[in-house]
C-alpha cells in the first residue's frame, strides 16, 4: 500500500542514488568492521551496536541483489566506482548510472510487478489494527474518500521520514511522519526522536528545497560558504579539515550565522567562483540547474533531510508487536545521533531485505488473523467526525503554522524556551484540529495528515527538551557540550493512556519497553 505512486513519491526516488557498501572493492583495508566503527562514531555511540553490525555486514550483498533487480551501477573498467564522503574512512559509496534514486526504485518496482505483486496506490493508512498483541492489518482511505479495511498475516512499516513537519525540507511531499504516529498509537516504543538531520546546503525554489551537494562542491571542489559579511563560515567555526565537515557540524555553523543576523534573509552564500578550473569538470554534475561556476552568491540554507529516530526493532526487523515489522527511516537505533552520507539507502535495503523475508515466512506459516470489528467502527467514526465540523480555521493554515513552529523552535539550533514554545503551540493546534472546518475530500485528507504530523512533532519537541546536551544533529544552545556518560543513552517515547511518556534508557542491543515518566 503506497500513499503515492510506488517507486516515485518517496525520499528514495529523489535521493542522489548512492549508498555505502563496505565491500573493500577499491581499498582492501575497508571492511564491515571499519564501516561499523565509522557509523558508531558518527552516531556518537548511542546506536544499537547489533543493528549497526548487521547494516555493515550485509551492505555489499545489497549491491549484488540490486543488480539482479535491474539496477545499473557506475563502473570503471568493470569495477564499481566509489565515492569518498565525510565521515567514512575509505571510499565506499556506490552510485547508480542515473545519479538519482529512481535509478534504484524504478527497477525494483518493475521487478516486483513482474512477480505479480499487487500494489494499492494513493491510499493513506490511518490506523493499524490490533488483535490482542498482534497486528492484524490496517485501515486506509484514498483520494476519493473510499475506505479500505485490509487484513494481513504480516505488516511492514516502510513509511519513510518526517521532513514535512518542518517549513524547510528537501523531503518528498508525502514524508509527513505517518509511520511514527501509527506505531505510537498502538503503543510501540520509539527512540531518538530528537535527532533530526539538516542538510546544510539547500536551494530555495518554488514549492521545494533543492539539495545542493556540498560534499562535491565544497569538500571536493573548494567552493566557499560565506555569511553576509563575506566571511568563510567553515573557517569561522573551526571546520578546516575537509573530510571532518559532516552534515551536522556544517548545518549548525550555518544556522548559527543565520540566527546571529549575518545572512541574506535566512540564507547564506555559496561562492562557486572559488572552485579552481582543474576541478570544475568533476563538479559540473553537482551544479543546480541554471547556475554556473561564475556565481559568487548562490543562496542556500539548511533544510530537514533525514530523521535518525524511530520505531524500535530487533535484528530481525521485528517490532514489539507480533506480525509487525519495520524498515528504513521509520526505524530508530541504527543511525544514532547523526547519519553518515550514504547510510540511509544502505539501511532501507539491508533491513528491507530482512523485514521482507521475515514477513513472508510468517505469512507462509500463519493463519489469517481476525479483525476486531469494534476497532474498525471506532476508526470510521473518528475519520467521519471531521466531515461534520464547520469551524472557521482552514486545515492548510494549521499545517503552515505547525511547520513554522517546528522550524523556528525545534530546528537545527534549539533551547529550552523555544522547545517549550513549540510544545505549547502544538497543543493549541491539536485543539484547533478538533473543530477545524472541512468542506471537501482534499481538506479531509489534510486533516488526517495533520493529525499524524502533530503527534510526530510532539515526540520530536518533547524528546529534544528532555535531552539536556548537544550530541550529533541535536544542538542545544543552552547545553552546547556533549555530556558523557550522563547522556550516552536513548530517549524513548511511547503512549501511556492519553499521555506521551518519555524515558531515558541505557543504550543496548535489545528492543526496549520502559514506559518512563509522563510529561
Amino acid at each position: 500500500v503506497s500513499k503515492s505512486r510506488a517507486g516515485f513519491g518517496n525520499n528514495t526516488a529523489i535521493a542522489r542514488g548512492a549508498f555505502a557498501a563496505s565491500g573493500g572493492w577499491r581499498d582492501s583495508r575497508d571492511n564491515n568492521t571499519v564501516h561499523e566503527d565509522d557509523t558508531l562514531r558518527s552516531g556518537r555511540f548511542i546506536n544499537n551496536a547489533r543493528l549497526v553490525q548487521i547494516l555493515a555486514r550485509n551492505s555489499p550483498q545489497q549491491v549484488y541483489d540490486l543488480e539482479k533487480f535491474g539496477v545499473n551501477f557506475i563502473k570503471v573498467e568493470g569495477m564499481y566506482r566509489l565515492g569518498h564522503v565525510p565521515g567514512h574512512t575509505y571510499p565506499r559509496n556506490v552510485g547508480c548510472v542515473e545519479l538519482i534514486g529512481t535509478g534504484l526504485s524504478l527497477p525494483m518496482r518493475r521487478y516486483a510487478l513482474g512477480l505479480g505483486t499487487k500494489v494499492l496506490e494513493g491510499v493513506i493508512i490511518s490506523r493499524l489494527l490490533k488483535k490482542g498483541e498482534t497486528i492484524a492489518g490496517a485501515i486506509g482511505v484514498d483520494g476519493k474518500g473510499q475506505g479500505y479495511c485490509i487484513r494481513a498475516k504480516s505488516t511492514i512499516l516502510a513509511t519513510g521520514g518526517l521532513g514535512q513537519i518542518y517549513q524547510r525540507t528537501n523531503n518528498a511531499a508525502e514524508a509527513t511522519g505517518d509511520g511514527y504516529a501509527l506505531a505510537y498509537e498502538v503503543g510501540l516504543p520509539l527512540q531518538d526522536m530528537e535527532f533530526v538531520q539538516f542538510y546544510p546546503t539547500c536551494l530555495s525554489r518554488p514549492g521545494a528545497m533543492s539539495l545542493v551537494a556540498y560534499e562535491h562542491l565544497v569538500i571536493i571542489g573548494g567552493a566557499i560558504l560565506r555569511n553576509s559579511l563575506g566571511q568563510n563560515i567553515a573557517e569561522l567555526h573551526g571546520l578546516t579539515t575537509p573530510l571532518a565537515i559532516t552534515r551536522d557540524k556544517l548545518a549548525r555553523a550555518i544556522m548559527l550565522e543565520i540566527r546571529a543576523g549575518r545572512s541574506y534573509n535566512g540564507f547564506v552564500s555559496l561562492d562557486l567562483t572559488a572552485i579552481p578550473e582543474s576541478k570544475r569538470e568533476r563538479c559540473a554534475s553537482s551544479l543546480p540547474k541554471g547556475t554556473s561556476f561564475e556565481q559568487n552568491n548562490l543562496l542556500v540554507s539548511p533544510a530537514v533531510h533525514y530523521a535518525m529516530g524511530g520505531v524500535q526493532i530487533n535484528e530481525r526487523s521485528e517490532t514489539a508487536l507480533e506480525g509487525l515489522y519495520a524498515a528504513g527511516e521509520v526505524c530508530g537505533g541504527i543511525q544514532g545521533a547523526n547519519r553518515l552520507a550514504g547510510n540511509a539507502l544502505t539501511d532501507i535495503f539491508v533491513f528491507g531485505d530482512i523485514a521482507g523475508k521475515g514477513a513472508a515466512e510468517r505469512a507462509r506459516t500463519t493463519r489469517m488473523p481476525g479483525i476486531d470489528d469494534s476497532m474498525v467502527k471506532q476508526e470510521v467514526t473518528r475519520l467521519e467526525s471531521w466531515l461534520n465540523k464547520s469551524g472557521k480555521e482552514k486545515v492548510s493554515d494549521l499545517i503552515a503554522s505547525l511547520k513554522k513552529t517546528m522550524w523556528d523552535n525545534a530546528g537545527a539550533v534549539r533551547d529550552e524556551a523555544g522547545l517549550k514554545q513549540a510544545i505549547s503551540e502544538i497543543g493549541t493546534l491539536q485543539r484547533s484540529l478538533d473543530t477545524v472546518g472541512v468542506s471537501n475530500t482534499k481538506e479531509w485528507l489534510q486533516a488526517l495528515r495533520l493529525d499524524k504530523m502533530l503527534t510526530v512533532s510532539e515526540m520530536v519537541a518533547k524528546s529534544a527538551l528532555m535531552r539536556k546536551e548537544s550530541r550529533g544533529a541535536h544542538y542545544r544552545s543552552d547545553y552546547p557540550e556533549e555530556k558523557d556518560p550522563e547522556w550516552r543513552c536513548n530517549v524513548v517515547v511511547r503512549r501511556d493512556g492519553e499521555k506521551m511518556a518519555i524515558s531515558r534508557n541505557p543504550v543496548s542491543s535489545t528492543t526496549g519497553g520502559a514506559k518512563g515518566t509522563t510529561l
